[in-house]
């Protein structure tokens, strides 16, 4: 099971491989020019000369020696001008991959100093490099579990410290569970980020919809914001939970899927989202009544339950 503890989740998914620091010895073009040159790429040769191991950090035993159906692609990085980013996949459908951050040295040299690399599984391959949240952070999204009715996806947050890409903040980008009773769709979102003298605050929303399956049936969405703050460093961001309007048992069971776990427990759900079940006991007879009168029949007595049981028994 993964658990959610904020910092924030301990994911065998993919892992950063620490970056030689250095100016190394080829050039982004060189190294999108070697893997178009097809099989004849010699992925260990450039591992080499970068100074990076074969061994990719995915969390299980991979070495990406060889290429007989790479993929490679680049694109401007924070800096259009000065960055570039390549991603280099084993496969052209969801095999591992590794992302290359690199930044120019000397314009009139043309060399690069390698600054960032992340080694990622699960990646969707056609989507962006990953992307600048507030012109601060470079986030790489993987697609971490899919399955039938289900996915989830998760994104790193790296912030750059002293000339180099660290990674300061893990957490659920989207994902769904059409296959839970009720339905869960969700998605995390950026909101702010606060400089202070001492700290470094970011604040984002976590929107979770609930549902009947994959039919439009929408019964409710839950918002919440939560508050991650980093010291004067700015390495890591933690979780606050002083300021959060989750608890990171909520984001765990709410905002995550895999494939040994179901989600949230009834009793965690009917506290979780009482304000919201209690507008519909309380509302017109409708089919999310007639839903929430048949869900709560198969469920355990809890305090919750009584209250809502007691909402649905009194007159409109």
């Amino acid at each position: 099971m993964r658990v959610f503890i904020l910092v924030l989740l301990a994911s065998a998914g993919f892992a950063q491989t620490e970056p030689s620091g250095r100016v190394v010895a080829i050039t982004p073009n060189e190294i999108v020019a070697r893997f178009q040159a097809g099989p004849s790429s010699d992925p260990a040769a450039l591992w080499k000369t970068l100074g990076l191991p074969v061994e990719l950090a995915i969390g299980r035993p991979f070495q990406f020696s060889t290429c007989g159906g790479c993929t490679v692609v680049s694109g401007p990085g924070r800096y259009p001008v000065w960055d570039q980013i390549i991603r280099i996949c084993v496969s052209t459908y969801d095999g591992p991959c590794r992302y290359l951050y690199f930044r120019m040295a000397s314009r009139r040299e043309h060399t690069w100093r390698l600054i960032g690399v992340v080694d990622n599984e699960g990646d969707s391959q056609t989507g962006p490099l990953g992307r600048s949240v507030y012109h601060r952070f470079w986030v790489v999204t993987t697609n971490q579990f899919r399955g039938s009715g289900v996915s989830h996806s998760t994104d790193r947050w790296f912030s750059e410290q002293r000339g180099s890409w660290i990674q300061s903040l893990e957490l659920p980008s989207r994902g769904n569970d059409f296959n839970a009773n009720p339905s869960r769709s969700w998605k995390v979102g950026f909101l702010s980020r606060i400089e202070k003298s001492l700290t470094d605050e970011l604040e984002l929303e976590f929107h979770v919809q609930f549902g009947l399956g994959l039919s439009n049936k929408r019964l409710f969405i839950e918002s919440r914001r939560v508050t991650f703050v980093a010291n004067d460093d700015v390495s890591r961001y933690n979780f606050d939970p002083k300021r959060s309007g989750l608890a990171p048992t909520d984001i765990d069971l709410f905002f995550n899927v895999n494939k040994v776990r179901s989600g949230p427990s009834s009793e965690h759900f009917l506290r979780f989202s009482l304000a919201n079940l209690l507008k519909i006991a309380r509302g017109p007879n409708d089919w999310k009544k007639a839903w929430l009168r048949e869900y709560l029949a198969k469920v355990k007595d809890t305090p919750e339950k009584r209250q809502l049981m007691q909402a649905l028994a009194a007159r409109p």
